[in-house]
């Protein structure tokens, strides 16, 4: 065994702790190292000597599991089935696991998130995304998560813009009401008009509703951000270290 595969096993045989996670208090018991090892965070949560429970009130079952396997295996591993039900179930996941890696500063599992979403949810099929996904982020991410807000962002302007689109932007309208939203229409537009050639119509789309009383009425509303307790204070994220979440400007 090399020397990784024993610092790997040192890592395992390491104290553990208790994770108490969501309202149900469900029981998972994890290495201390292993979080620490992927978790700034954690480290210092876990630092404190004779730690043997960790709650973490907010956070789901399914985000959790997802994380200690990501721990253990260092990727996310996509489902089995493609089927829609099964791809509206991994999307939220992916969304939940990336405010969580958010929430925590796991920056390598928001990569590994994103890449799921654009790979297995909703690149493929931007119909997936719906409206209820965008005021969720926004809820659970306040003035933060710029990357999975660009990613969201760019996603609706194609479901909206693409040939046959079945929705409208009249269905997204009181969006608007959300800080930064528009601003980042206009950004993904600009760059949806570099491929596509009938701009006048699309420009005039996106200007009815810049225009409109929803618009107009829109300025700064606070929206409540949720956030573990554990995590009352996020690190200044640092810009182009390893593991930086994916660029999307």
């Amino acid at each position: 065994m090399d020397l990784a595969g024993n610092a790997f096993v040192r890592t395992l045989q390491s104290e553990s702790v208790t994770l108490k996670i969501g309202t149900n208090l469900e029981e998972i018991v994890v290495p201390k190292a292993l979080l620490a090892k992927k978790s700034d965070n954690f480290a210092k949560l876990l630092s404190k000597q004779g730690l043997s429970e960790l709650h973490l009130p907010e956070v789901g079952v399914s985000v959790c599991n997802v994380f200690i396997r990501w721990c253990y295996q260092e990727r996310i591993l996509p489902p089995h089935d493609p089927g829609d039900k099964h791809r509206k179930e991994w999307k939220e996941l992916m969304i939940d696991t990336w405010i969580f890696g958010h929430n925590f500063d796991i920056a390598e599992l928001q990569n590994d998130a994103m890449e799921q979403l654009i790979s297995h949810a909703i690149f493929g099929r931007p119909t997936m995304l719906e409206k209820v996904d965008i005021t969720y982020i926004w809820e659970r991410l306040g003035d933060q998560g710029g990357k999975l807000k660009n990613l969201i962002v760019i996603v609706l302007v194609a479901q909206l813009e693409m040939p046959g689109a079945t929705k409208t932007i009249e269905q997204f309208a009181d969006l608007a009401a959300l800080r930064g939203f528009m601003t980042r229409i206009y950004k993904s537009l600009k760059m949806w008009e570099e491929f596509e050639v009938p701009k006048k119509q699309v420009k005039k789309k996106w200007r009815l509703l810049l225009e409109s009383e929803t618009v107009v009425s829109a300025i700064d509303v606070e929206v409540k951000e949720r956030v573990p307790v554990v995590t009352a204070k996020h690190p200044a994220p640092v810009p182009f270290l390893p593991g930086e979440i994916i660029e999307l400007d």
